[in-house]
């Protein structure tokens, strides 16, 4: 408020007193109301470079408002209501004269040869989709697709020389046409796109060619003026006419904004398989850091990727420019942009029904990077460290439908089906795991396995990953899935387990078995069975017999009358 009133004291000095002035750009605060068909819900958690202040309630806030306004609040997906806000609110942007132009505090700008067009610029408002991914190492790559919109503002004022009116030599500036020609999407020397003139303008653009590039907009603004020259002749009889002269000229800018970006796309690989039960297996790999997996029915996998909303701060304040000066006020235009930053939370299977993630997440993968810094006012929770970029996932799912699994990217609306084409399809085998002992000592046993598929086709560990767990103890079957192996002799019932190795790993891929076996009968295994048996018995007799003697009841020995 005070700052309101500052900038009100300082336009009435400027108006009183006629002097050049030119304000302090004072930093503005997001919309504090619903606008663009948002409701509070929608709105409220965009806001994420604000200033957040205490967690209270008040009867004249909604609880989503007094949530956004102590913390901000992360979003598991980007959040298509960034490009609603933009869309409608880059309309927002002042429309001015020929006299007059607005642009954001800080832009630079570009006249003409004869300074007639001045202050003219472009000005790059969004680009949408995009996600601009806060990555390790510094990296802040700006994500579009190839296909997109590019909302823009674009401005200038003529300003032509005082006409001469006096003297036996008169000059005289006639307007005759101003015009910005139609505004072009260019990435280098293509162009994308183009639209229509305006002040604020939308552009659809098209073709952006895969990797990092600059992706801009420019315009050339353009005046025709006639120049009219009068000139007194006067002859010896001091007789005077005047003699006029026109011509008409040309000027022009051009003025472009761009940004470096880099198109998005997901370029998805991986693996495929049906278990003998009927469960999906797959595995997937990007290469650009994506979101996730939406699974058949309300299942999804989400990676280390989570979302957050913020206003560019460079268009808190405009610059408006007349020709008794410039002046500042906070712009009513206050554009967002998506963010995407490595969060606390690992790759995990979710569901949106109550019964909770059916299937298992069977692992994730990808290059460790160190944890980027949050701009100061974003309250979100990053890894301490470092993280994964989570590249590779692979799951479990009981519904065998390849074709509705879809790679959810980092940017809105990018998304891309399992393509066979990019895909290896992974047949996978049940397994039997036979175990025996074919030697002992007192101290040990020598323990045959055979591992075999559900054809009866041996199955090799060595070379392939996986392997068989004999009593605790690791081997390698050989080309006849056969290993025999020497463990400590237990006089116990013993196991066996093949740990089949990842169904990416090799094909055909195996399901996991196991078996179990038993020592032979040694005399010290036979004590230890005779000793078991006699206290069963006890177990068993022993509260007949007591019960017998204090309640009399007449029925031992039990035997008695057989």
């Amino acid at each position: 408020m005070a700052s309101s009133r500052v900038a009100v004291v300082l336009s009435v000095v400027l108006i009183l007193t006629g002097l050049y002035l030119v304000a302090t750009p004072v930093a503005a605060d997001p919309p504090e109301e619903p606008d663009h068909g948002l409701n509070a819900s929608e709105f409220y958690p965009l806001w994420s470079h604000d200033e957040d202040g205490n967690l209270s309630s008040s009867q004249n806030t909604t609880a989503i408002h007094d949530l956004t306004n102590a913390t901000d609040v992360p979003y598991a997906e980007p959040p298509r209501e960034v490009e609603v806000w933009n869309r409608n609110d880059v309309m927002e942007f002042p429309e001015t004269g020929r006299q007059t132009s607005v642009y954001p505090a800080g832009t630079e700008t570009s006249s003409s040869d004869r300074g007639w067009i001045t202050d003219a610029y472009a000005r790059i408002f969004a680009i949408q989709p995009s996600t601009r991914a806060l990555t390790g190492g510094g990296e802040q790559p700006l994500y579009v697709p190839s296909n997109g919109t590019i909302l823009a503002t674009a401005d200038y004022r003529v300003d032509l020389p005082d006409d001469d009116r006096s003297g036996d030599r008169r000059v005289y500036y006639d307007l005759e046409a101003a015009e910005m020609e139609s505004i072009r999407a260019t990435s280098g020397a293509r162009v994308l796109g183009e639209a229509e003139s305006d002040t604020a303008v939308r552009i659809q653009y098209q073709g952006l060619q895969a990797g990092p590039h600059s992706l801009g907009v420019e315009t050339r603004i353009r005046i025709d003026v006639q120049k009219t020259v009068k000139v007194r002749v006067c002859n010896d009889d001091n007789e005077c006419h005047w003699e006029t002269t026109r011509s008409e000229i040309t000027e022009s800018v051009t003025v472009e904004d761009a940004r470096v970006v880099e198109q998005y796309s997901l370029l998805s690989t991986g693996y495929v398989t049906q278990y003998p039960d009927g469960d999906m297996g797959i595995v997937t790999k990007q290469n650009h850091p994506w979101a996730g997996l939406s699974l058949p029915g309300e299942a999804s996998v989400r990676g280390v990727w989570q979302f957050y909303s913020g206003r560019d701060t460079e268009w808190d304040t405009l610059t408006k420019s007349t020709p008794d000066g410039t002046e500042t006020a906070q712009s009513p235009a206050q554009p967002l942009q998506v963010y995407a930053y490595p969060s606390t939370q690992q790759a995990e299977l979710t569901t949106d029904t109550w019964t909770g993630p059916q299937g298992d997440l069977l692992g994730s993968q990808g290059e460790q990077q160190s944890t980027p810094a949050l701009p100061a006012n974003v309250s979100l929770t990053t890894p301490e460290q470092s993280f994964n970029v989570s590249s590779q996932i692979a799951v479990r799912y009981p519904e065998f439908a390849p074709d509705e699994v879809t790679v959810q990217g980092l940017v809105a609306g990018t998304s891309r089906e399992l393509s066979p084409a990019f895909y290896t399809t992974v047949e996978t085998r049940d397994t039997s795991l036979a175990a025996e002992v074919i030697n002992s000592t007192s101290s040990t046993l020598r323990v045959r396995v055979e591992l075999t598929d559900e054809t009866g086709t041996p199955v090799m560990t060595a070379g392939y990953g996986g392997r068989v767990v004999v009593a605790g103890t690791s081997v390698e079957t050989n080309a006849a899935g056969v290993a025999i192996v020497t463990v400590d002799r237990r006089e116990r019932r013993l196991h066996a387990r093949y740990e089949s190795a990842p169904f990416w790993k090799r094909n055909p891929a195996y399901t996991s078995s196991s078996a179990s076996f038993s020592p032979p009968l040694s005399f010290g295994g036979n004590l230890q069975i005779l000793f078991r048996l006699v206290l069963a018995t006890l177990i068993l007799w022993l509260p007949v017999y007591m019960f017998d003697r204090m309640l009399d009841l007449d029925i031992w020995p039990p035997w008695e009358g057989i």
